[in-house]
C-alpha cells in the first residue's frame, strides 16, 4: 500500500541516512539478508550476504564504482534492515521468498510466478481427495508439487472412479444422499451410509497408491488395458494407458531417490534463455521418465546489467523455492560453478543435483529446442504483449492525473455484487497490476447473514471481509497472498452511495486508499467516474474510457459467472427432489435414461413418458414443473 509521508517523516529518514556510518559499524559479520528501503519505507531491494558487515558496507563505500542500476538504487536508499540466518542456503530461501513477496524494484524479478498442482487429502472426519495449487498448515496430506496438471487430473479422476469417497465441499449431517451416491460414485457419509472406519480404509488405500506403495494397483490398470486391447477396444485401452502413465509420473518422487544413474538422467529440467533490453525469457522443459511431460515460460525484469549465468541463477533461486520437485539433473546453456546454488538445490531436493551444460547429443538438442522456444516467446511478447502493457500503463497514468492521485495506481481492485432478488448473492474482486488483469489474485465472496437483498450491505460485507484479511484482524482465516497486498485504488461498480459506503469502511480501518465509482447509463454502459463526491466525464478520453469499460465488464462478468455457478449448483441438486411424485428410484431412472440434467430440461412430454416408472400423466406434471422453473429464470 502506498503511503503519504509528511515533512517530519522525511526529515527523520534524512537523519537516518546521515547516521549510516554509525549503523554500518554495528552490522554483524554473519550470513543473512539485507533489505533496502526508500523514502516511502517501501522495500526496493533484497540481497543475501555471507557477511552482512562486508556486503552492506560496499554500497556506501567512498569512491565505490557501481553500475547505473545499482547507483540509482543507492541514491534512493533511505533506510535498511537485516535478518541474520543460520546458513547460506537458508539465506537463499529467505531472499527468494522476500523478493516474491515485495516485488522489489531493483531485483531480478520472476514475473510469471506460477503455482503448480498438488494432490491433497483433506483433514476431515470423512476426507476428500482434491487438486490444489496452495499449501496451507491445515493438517491435510499433500503430495507434489507436480509439473503437469493433466497427470494430476487423470489420477484424481481414476481414484474417484475406484473408491466411493465424497466430492462435496460442504457436508450437512443426516441429509439425503446426492446423485453421486445413487450412481455409485459416493458412499454417502453425509447420510450415515458408511462408518468412519470403513471410509478410512478407502483413504488409506488411496494414500498407499499415491505414495507408490500399492503394487497391485498398477497391475490392475495394466490388466484392464490388456483386456480392452485384446477385444480391439483401442480407445479404452488408450484411456488406461494414460492412467498408467499419469501414476508413473506421480511416482517419480518416490522412485528417483533410489534410481540408477541412467534412470535418474531420464528425469531432468531443461532451462533455455533469451533476452532483449531489460527483459529475459526463460523456457523450462520438464522431462520425466525420458518424456517431455510439460513446459513453462517465464519472464524476468531488471536484467540489463546481469550476465546470462546470473539471470539463470536468480531464476533457479525463485523458481525452485517451494516449487516443483527438483530433478537430479538440470541442463542450462551456461556453466554454473556457483557453490551456493548447487548446495541450495541439493539441500532442497535431499540428494545431489547436477547442473550441466551439454555439448552434444540428445541433451544438447533439448537445450537448443528450449532456447529456440525462449526466443520465440520473447519475440511474440515483443510483438503483442509489450504494446498492450504500454497502453495499459498510459491508461493508469491518465487515471492518476484525472483523479489527482499522488502515485500511479499500480495495483487496482474492482468490486461488484450479483444476485437475483437477493437470492444466492455473491461479490467479486478483480485485480489489475500495471493496468493488466492479474487473474491469480481474483477473489469471490458468498454474501452471508441474509444481506443478499441489500446491495449496500452486501458491498459493506465484501469490503470488510477483504480488509480484515489484509490487516490480520480475522485470525481464523487461512493466509491468502492476494489479500495480503494493499491496493493503490479501489474501483466500485456503482455511484456515490456505493463509493461513500466503501470510503467509510476504509477510513474505519485506518487506511488511506482512494475509492472511485464506475457509473453506468440507463443502458448499463459505462458513463463516468465518481471520485471525492464529484462526477468525472471520461467520454472524451477514448483509450481510458475503453479501459474503464473493460474493467467494469470484467468485474461484472466475474461476479455473474460465480452467481450462475452458485445458483446452478443449488438448483440442479434440488430440482428433481422438489418435483411432486419423483422419488429416489424415478430420479435414478431419469438420469440413467437421459444422462444428465440438461437433457432432462430439454425433454418433451413424450420423451419423458418413455422412462421406466414415468407415465404420460407424470410426464406432463414434470414438464410443467420444469417450464415454470425456466420461465422464472432460475435455470439458465
Amino acid at each position: 500500500m502506498k503511503k503519504k509521508i509528511g515533512l517530519q517523516k522525511q526529515l527523520k529518514l534524512f537523519d537516518m541516512k546521515e547516521n549510516f556510518k554509525a549503523r554500518l559499524k554495528t552490522l554483524p559479520d554473519l550470513p543473512g539478508i539485507y533489505l533496502m528501503k526508500d523514502a516511502l519505507d517501501d522495500i526496493i531491494y533484497v540481497g543475501k550476504a555471507k557477511s552482512l558487515k562486508k556486503r552492506v558496507k560496499q554500497y556506501f563505500a567512498p569512491g565505490a564504482k557501481h553500475g547505473l542500476k545499482v547507483q540509482n538504487m543507492v541514491d534512493n536508499i533511505s533506510d535498511f534492515e537485516y535478518i541474520v540466518v543460520n546458513s547460506e542456503v537458508e539465506s537463499l530461501i529467505l531472499e527468494s521468498n522476500l523478493i516474491k513477496q515485495y516485488k522489489t524494484k531493483y531485483n531480478i524479478l520472476l514475473r510469471d510466478d506460477k503455482q503448480y498442482p498438488y494432490i491433497k487429502i483433506t483433514k476431515e472426519k470423512f476426507p476428500r481427495l482434491i487438486k490444489t495449487r496452495e499449501l496451507h498448515s491445515d493438517g491435510g496430506t499433500y503430495f507434489g508439487p507436480f509439473p503437469g496438471a493433466l497427470q494430476v487430473n487423470i489420477a484424481i479422476e481414476t481414484l474417484h472412479e475406484l473408491f466411493p469417497i465424497r466430492k462435496c465441499k460442504y457436508m450437512a449431517k443426516n441429509q439425503r444422499p446426492c446423485m453421486n451416491y445413487e450412481i455409485g460414485l459416493c458412499s454417502a457419509p453425509c447420510a450415515n451410509m458408511i462408518s468412519v472406519d470403513e471410509y478410512s480404509n478407502y483413504i488409506n488405500r488411496i494414500l498407499d497408491i499415491i505414495d507408490g506403495k500399492d503394487k497391485e494397483f498398477l497391475e490392475t490398470l495394466s490388466s484392464k488395458m490388456t483386456e480392452f486391447s485384446n477385444t480391439m477396444n483401442f480407445e479404452m485401452a488408450g484411456v488406461y494407458r494414460d492412467k498408467i502413465e499419469s501414476f508413473k509420473t506421480l511416482w517419480i518422487k518416490q522412485t528417483a531417490d533410489q534410481a540408477t544413474t541412467n534412470a535418474a538422467e531420464s528425469n531432468i529440467d531443461v532451462i533455455g534463455i533469451a533476452r532483449i533490453d531489460d527483459v529475459a525469457c526463460i523456457q523450462v522443459f520438464f522431462v520425466r521418465l525420458g518424456k517431455i511431460i510439460g513446459r513453462d515460460v517465464f519472464f524476468l525484469d531488471n536484467i540489463s546489467e546481469h550476465k546470462d549465468s546470473q539471470i539463470i541463477i536468480s531464476f533457479m533461486e525463485q523458481f525452485y523455492t517451494g516449487q516443483i520437485l527438483i530433478p537430479p539433473q538440470i541442463l542450462t546453456s551456461e556453466d554454473l560453478n556457483d557453490e551456493d546454488i548447487l548446495n541450495y538445490l541439493s539441500e532442497i531436493r535431499g540428494s545431489k543435483v547436477s547442473v550441466i551444460k551439454p555439448q552434444k547429443g540428445d541433451k544438447k538438442n533439448l537445450l537448443n529446442l528450449a532456447n529456440k522456444n525462449a526466443i520465440e516467446a520473447l519475440n511474440k511478447r515483443g510483438r503483442g504483449k509489450s504494446r498492450i502493457e504500454e497502453i495499459a500503463l498510459e491508461n493508469i497514468n491518465k487515471l492518476k492525473i484525472i483523479l489527482d492521485l499522488d502515485d500511479i495506481p499500480v495495483r487496482i481492485e474492482a468490486y461488484d455484487i450479483s444476485h437475483i432478488s437477493g437470492i444466492d448473492a455473491v461479490g467479486s474482486m478483480v485485480v489489475y497490476y500495471n493496468g493488466i488483469e492479474l487473474r491469480s489474485d481474483y477473489r469471490r465472496f458468498r454474501i452471508k447473514d441474509n444481506a443478499g437483498g441489500d446491495d449496500y450491505r452486501s458491498l459493506q460485507q465484501v469490503i470488510q471481509r477483504r480488509f480484515k484479511r489484509a490487516l490480520k484482524i480475522d485470525p481464523i482465516k487461512k493466509p491468502d497472498n492476494s489479500f495480503d497486498k494493499f491496493p493503490d485504488l479501489l474501483l466500485i461498480d456503482g455511484g456515490k452511495n456505493q463509493v461513500k459506503i466503501v470510503e467509510d469502511f476504509i477510513f474505519d480501518f485506518g487506511l488511506f486508499i482512494p475509492v472511485c465509482g464506475m457509473v453506468k447509463d440507463e443502458r448499463h454502459n459505462t458513463r463516468a467516474l465518481i471520485y471525492m463526491g464529484n462526477e468525472i466525464d471520461i467520454s472524451n478520453k477514448r483509450d481510458l474510457f475503453i479501459w474503464i469499460s473493460k474493467v467494469q465488464s470484467e468485474v461484472h462478468r466475474y461476479s455473474i459467472d460465480y452467481h450462475r455457478n452458485v445458483r446452478s449448483k443449488r438448483t440442479i441438486s434440488s430440482i428433481l427432489d422438489d418435483i411432486p411424485g419423483i422419488g429416489s428410484s424415478r430420479k435414478i431412472s431419469l438420469l440413467k435414461h437421459f444422462g444428465d440434467m440438461s437433457s432432462i430440461l430439454k425433454a418433451n412430454e413424450d420423451e419423458l413418458s418413455c422412462v421406466d416408472g414415468i407415465g404420460k400423466k407424470l410426464a406432463i406434471e414434470i414438464r410443467k414443473y420444469l417450464d415454470d422453473y425456466q420461465k422464472s429464470n432460475l435455470v439458465m
